[in-house]
């Protein structure tokens, strides 16, 4: 399942969001996994990641909020 991400620009920081098609803003495996691979990449380019949003059908869910990261 591709799914479509978007990167905002705050200084060096980034917050990854990509757009579930079912419309349910769990995180999925996958989610988890991209998230600290794009941490970790970051970290080694010295680009902090704030959080990753999964958007959903007129919701959203904050990893950073849910713990997860």
């Amino acid at each position: 399942m591709k799914k479509r991400i978007r990167s905002y620009n705050e200084d060096s920081a980034k917050r990854a969001t990509p757009a579930k098609r079912s419309g349910e803003p769990s995180p999925s495996v996958e989610d988890i996994e991209l998230t600290e691979r794009l941490r970790d990449s970051g970290t080694l380019l010295g680009i902090e990641l704030l959080d990753h949003v999964i958007l959903g059908d007129g919701n959203f869910l904050s990893m950073k909020e849910q713990g997860l990261m």
